[in-house]
């Protein structure tokens, strides 16, 4: 999570806005660092082609290798918790269980909220994952589409970093939309789901895995894959544990999700300046 953060959150975007506290030649000379690190780690060329075509490539793969200075990938770098936490832009404010506030002149919102999950390839993940597909096109379609006014409204799970998230765009009450998506797993955890809208998610999840793929595509997931530590086995397992999933499971799932919100939340808007609600500001240089 810290990790994403500081790749794809807003500590991400702080670092680009330092751009323009610095001189173009200031900032050529860091891009060159980044660069020349990455290079020095070394690289993993991945080619998809048809067999007359590689018998082509592969031979001038040493030549190509060599002018782009390219090498055996290096072991990967551990580093501690703590070496990616303090590049996070305002960590302390994460801590707190009030809201992450992130106000800006906007005519909509975003909301965002999490907790925590089951683990990867685990039958409750599944059944998780068939839980979230089922909110996401029944209770958050009522109620923070069709009611709300939200564009979208979604629950998914990430099983790999155990956690289930809740968000919504194009939001006119993101405010609202936190409290919505908490209320929303206490009710559904009472009142469940039943046998024939778990067996519809589970037919539709199930065409989600085995949709036709074209070869660059299946190329591209099974490097994907290679990187991620996630072989195609694995898909499989996944395939065979949505197949089993019951409306016992599914249920189960609203149960465990529910409970995790109770203990766990963490949530975040983004709104317009106009809005008061409480919170923690998270203040943006824009």
């Amino acid at each position: 999570h810290a990790l994403n953060e500081i790749m794809w959150g807003i500590s991400q975007l702080i670092f680009a806005l330092g751009y323009k506290e610095r001189s173009a030649a200031e900032n050529l000379k860091e891009l060159k660092r980044i660069y020349d690190t990455c290079l020095a780690s070394g690289g993993i060329i991945h080619i998809t082609a048809d067999k007359d075509s590689l018998e082509k490539i592969l031979p001038m793969m040493k030549d190509f290798t060599k002018a782009a200075k390219i090498t055996k990938l290096l072991p990967a770098v551990s580093y501690p918790l703590e070496e990616y936490t303090k590049l996070i832009y305002q960590k302390e404010l994460l801590d707190s269980d009030l809201p992450q506030l992130v106000k800006v002149d906007s005519q909509t919102g975003y909301a965002a909220a999490s907790s925590l999950a089951s683990s990867y390839l685990s039958k409750e993940a599944s059944a998780e994952g068939v839980f979230a597909s089922w909110v996401s096109t029944h209770t958050f379609w009522d109620k923070l589409r069709t009611t709300g006014g939200a564009y979208g409204a979604s629950m998914w799970i990430d099983s790999v970093q155990n956690s289930v998230y809740f968000t919504t765009y194009r939001d006119p009450t993101p405010e609202r939309s936190i409290q919505v998506f908490a209320d929303s797993m206490k009710e559904l955890a009472a009142s469940g789901v039943s046998a024939e809208d778990v067996e519809r998610t589970v037919v539709t999840s199930y065409a989600d895995l085995i949709q036709p793929s074209s070869p660059r595509d299946k190329a591209a997931r099974s490097f994907e894959g290679l990187l991620y530590a996630n072989p195609s086995d694995f898909r499989q397992k996944r395939v065979d544990n949505i197949l089993s999933v019951t409306v016992d499971d599914v249920n189960a799932a609203a149960k465990r999700i529910a409970e995790s919100v109770e203990k766990d939340y963490k949530s975040a808007v983004f709104c317009d300046k106009s809005k008061s609600f409480s919170g923690n500001i998270i203040n943006l240089p824009l």
